[in-house]
Protein backbone atom coordinates (compact mmCIF):
# COMPACT_ATOMS: atom_id res chain seq x y z
CA UNK A 1 0.00 0.00 0.00
CA UNK A 2 1.40 3.30 -1.10
CA UNK A 3 0.51 6.40 1.22
CA UNK A 4 -0.43 9.83 -0.76
CA UNK A 5 1.78 12.67 -0.80
CA UNK A 6 -1.27 14.52 1.01
CA UNK A 7 -0.83 11.76 3.31
CA UNK A 8 2.96 12.27 3.89
CA UNK A 9 2.44 15.64 4.17
CA UNK A 10 -0.02 15.14 7.10
CA UNK A 11 2.65 12.58 8.89
CA UNK A 12 5.21 15.02 8.42
CA UNK A 13 3.25 17.62 10.05
CA UNK A 14 2.90 15.85 12.89
CA UNK A 15 6.52 14.47 12.99
CA UNK A 16 7.54 18.31 13.08
CA UNK A 17 4.94 19.24 15.96
CA UNK A 18 6.16 16.12 18.25
CA UNK A 19 10.19 16.51 17.84
CA UNK A 20 8.86 20.01 18.72
CA UNK A 21 7.42 19.54 21.69
CA UNK A 22 10.33 16.98 22.53
CA UNK A 23 13.14 19.52 21.52
CA UNK A 24 11.61 21.70 24.10
CA UNK A 25 11.23 19.03 26.60
CA UNK A 26 14.59 17.63 26.34
CA UNK A 27 15.87 21.24 26.57
CA UNK A 28 13.95 21.88 29.79
CA UNK A 29 14.79 18.35 31.67
CA UNK A 30 18.72 19.08 30.59
CA UNK A 31 19.08 23.21 31.80
CA UNK A 32 18.04 20.72 35.14
CA UNK A 33 18.90 17.58 35.27
CA UNK A 34 22.13 17.84 33.94
CA UNK A 35 23.70 20.32 36.48
CA UNK A 36 26.62 18.08 37.54
CA UNK A 37 27.77 17.08 33.75
CA UNK A 38 31.31 18.10 32.79
CA UNK A 39 30.92 21.39 30.56
CA UNK A 40 31.58 20.11 26.87
CA UNK A 41 28.65 17.62 27.66
CA UNK A 42 26.78 20.47 28.83
CA UNK A 43 27.31 22.67 25.13
CA UNK A 44 27.17 19.60 22.96
CA UNK A 45 23.09 18.87 24.91
CA UNK A 46 22.65 22.76 24.57
CA UNK A 47 23.50 22.36 21.02
CA UNK A 48 21.69 19.59 19.82
CA UNK A 49 18.23 20.63 22.00
CA UNK A 50 18.96 24.20 19.79
CA UNK A 51 19.68 22.39 16.51
CA UNK A 52 16.65 19.34 17.14
CA UNK A 53 14.07 23.01 18.03
CA UNK A 54 15.22 24.72 14.95
CA UNK A 55 14.81 21.79 12.89
CA UNK A 56 11.43 20.95 14.07
CA UNK A 57 10.18 24.84 13.22
CA UNK A 58 12.07 24.61 9.83
CA UNK A 59 10.51 20.39 9.11
CA UNK A 60 6.87 22.14 10.26
CA UNK A 61 7.19 24.84 7.12
CA UNK A 62 8.33 22.60 4.68
CA UNK A 63 5.73 19.79 5.89
CA UNK A 64 2.61 22.71 5.67
CA UNK A 65 4.30 24.14 2.62
CA UNK A 66 4.12 20.03 1.13
CA UNK A 67 0.61 19.98 1.82
CA UNK A 68 -0.37 22.81 -0.36
CA UNK A 69 1.90 21.22 -2.76
CA UNK A 70 1.65 17.80 -2.76
CA UNK A 71 3.24 16.67 -5.95
CA UNK A 72 6.32 18.48 -5.33
CA UNK A 73 8.84 15.87 -5.02
CA UNK A 74 11.48 17.76 -3.22
CA UNK A 75 9.44 19.17 -0.34
CA UNK A 76 8.85 15.17 0.25
CA UNK A 77 12.78 14.83 0.12
CA UNK A 78 13.34 17.68 2.64
CA UNK A 79 11.28 16.82 5.21
CA UNK A 80 12.38 13.27 5.27
CA UNK A 81 16.41 14.28 5.20
CA UNK A 82 15.30 16.87 8.06
CA UNK A 83 13.66 14.28 9.95
CA UNK A 84 17.18 11.63 9.42
CA UNK A 85 18.74 14.32 10.09
CA UNK A 86 17.86 15.73 13.11
CA UNK A 87 17.50 11.74 14.11
CA UNK A 88 21.38 11.08 13.31
CA UNK A 89 22.62 14.45 14.63
CA UNK A 90 21.00 15.36 17.76
CA UNK A 91 20.31 11.04 18.60
CA UNK A 92 23.48 10.53 18.95
CA UNK A 93 24.42 13.64 20.77
CA UNK A 94 21.53 13.12 23.39
CA UNK A 95 22.67 9.47 23.35
CA UNK A 96 26.30 10.80 23.74
CA UNK A 97 25.73 12.84 26.49
CA UNK A 98 22.76 10.97 28.30
CA UNK A 99 23.99 7.48 28.37
CA UNK A 100 27.93 7.40 27.12
CA UNK A 101 27.03 5.79 23.99
CA UNK A 102 29.74 6.78 21.37
CA UNK A 103 29.77 3.93 18.87
CA UNK A 104 26.97 5.70 16.94
CA UNK A 105 28.97 9.80 17.02
CA UNK A 106 30.35 9.10 13.71
CA UNK A 107 26.84 9.48 12.52
CA UNK A 108 26.14 12.93 14.02
CA UNK A 109 28.43 14.40 10.46
CA UNK A 110 26.11 12.65 8.14
CA UNK A 111 23.17 13.75 10.09
CA UNK A 112 24.33 17.39 9.78
CA UNK A 113 25.11 16.78 5.90
CA UNK A 114 21.13 15.87 5.42
CA UNK A 115 19.98 18.85 7.85
CA UNK A 116 22.07 20.90 5.72
CA UNK A 117 20.70 19.53 2.20
CA UNK A 118 16.79 19.68 4.19
CA UNK A 119 17.25 23.58 3.88
CA UNK A 120 18.76 23.43 0.16
CA UNK A 121 16.20 21.02 -1.42
CA UNK A 122 13.50 23.10 -0.96
CA UNK A 123 15.24 25.57 -3.61
CA UNK A 124 13.68 22.79 -6.20
CA UNK A 125 10.38 22.89 -5.45
CA UNK A 126 9.44 24.18 -9.00
CA UNK A 127 7.26 27.12 -10.39
CA UNK A 128 5.73 27.56 -6.74
CA UNK A 129 8.64 29.26 -5.59
CA UNK A 130 8.36 31.67 -8.45
CA UNK A 131 5.23 32.86 -6.91
CA UNK A 132 1.88 32.51 -8.81
CA UNK A 133 1.51 33.27 -12.83
CA UNK A 134 -2.26 34.82 -11.86
CA UNK A 135 -4.10 35.87 -8.79
CA UNK A 136 -6.70 32.78 -9.45
CA UNK A 137 -3.25 30.25 -9.11
CA UNK A 138 -3.08 31.77 -5.53
CA UNK A 139 -6.61 29.69 -4.96
CA UNK A 140 -6.62 26.06 -3.45
CA UNK A 141 -9.20 25.33 -5.86
CA UNK A 142 -6.78 26.05 -9.03
CA UNK A 143 -5.70 23.39 -10.90
CA UNK A 144 -1.77 25.03 -10.63
CA UNK A 145 -2.18 25.98 -7.44
CA UNK A 146 0.73 24.42 -5.84
CA UNK A 147 3.00 23.88 -8.86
Amino acid sequence: MRLSNSTLAGLATRIALLSGAAAVGLAAWGAHALTGAEASGLRAFDTAARMHLIHSVVLLVIALWWSHAPRSRSLGLACAMLILGMLMFCGTIYLRVLAGETSLARLAPAGGLLLIAGWITPVFAGRWLKGPKTDEDLSPGSARFGE
